[in-house]
């Protein structure tokens, strides 16, 4: 007797095995058939599912987890985590909103269209072309090329300044060299050196120059003593002092 009811019971579960096998199955308290496509549908307004949850030490200690392999890591950082990698070199991934706080990397990519703004940046290294309306930045490394930057008011101390048109200022301070067309200012501070044509209605504050190799002056030379080891050449020259010069001409 015990035979056959062993014998009845094995067959009823290989039946059961074997439908649950071919169909979906379905979990929940209404009855609902499951959905065709899922070979498990969990159907529930009250409670949730639970998948395994661990630590990571515990997570990457799981021997050849299939890829795809889903947990949910409890220490930090904390998520769910799936193995995008296959069972003999796992990758796992946390799985997280795209819309994250903050970028540690690199980002490669050849357009991000839907990035309209980011915070302050401790560094930027762009090897191509940076286009902006608006540019905010303690340093700049490189060349700035725009046809023109009416916000920017003021400018730190330069080594060296290179500009192909005029260059216009209240105040000019360079460290180093200007180079310039045309210099328009209040104000010159140049340490080193200055190329180029000076313009400007009046410059009171230049008391002194240097030896100049040589000086040519359109309109009137004015000074107390003058000094110059090449060649002055000026149409009205008048000086109080005393003039010192390799060669002088065209005054009257």
């Amino acid at each position: 007797m015990k035979n056959i009811v062993k014998w009845v019971l094995t067959v009823f579960f290989a039946t059961l095995l074997s439908n649950v096998n071919a169909q979906s199955v379905a979990l929940n308290t209404t009855g609902s058939a499951a959905d065709t496509s899922a070979i498990l549908d969990i159907a529930n307004t009250a409670k949730g599912v639970l998948i395994p949850r661990m630590t990571a030490a515990q997570r990457t200690a799981i021997f050849t987890p299939a890829t795809g392999l889903i947990v949910y890591q409890t220490d930090s950082p904390a998520g769910f985590y799936y193995n995008s990698g296959t069972s003999a070199a796992p990758v796992w991934l946390l799985i997280q909103n795209s819309a994250f706080l903050s970028v540690t990397g690199a980002l490669t990519t050849a357009a991000q269209p839907n990035i309209t703004s980011v915070g302050t940046l401790s560094s930027l290294t762009v090897s191509g072309t940076l286009n902006a309306a608006t540019l905010s930045v303690t340093n700049i490394t490189g060349k700035l090329t725009t046809a023109a930057q009416p916000n920017i008011t003021s400018v730190g101390l330069l080594a060296n300044l290179s500009v192909n048109g005029a260059i216009s200022g209240a105040s000019i301070t360079v460290s180093g060299t200007i180079n310039a067309t045309e210099v328009n200012a209040t104000n010159i501070n140049a340490s080193n050196n200055l190329s180029g044509k000076l313009t400007t209605a009046a410059q009171p504050n230049i008391t002194s120059l240097g030896t100049l190799s040589s000086l040519s002056v359109s309109g009137i030379i004015s000074t107390g003593d003058l000094t110059a080891s090449g060649t002055i050449t000026a149409s009205n020259l008048t000086v109080t002092g005393t003039i010192v010069a390799g060669t002088i001409s065209g005054m009257r």
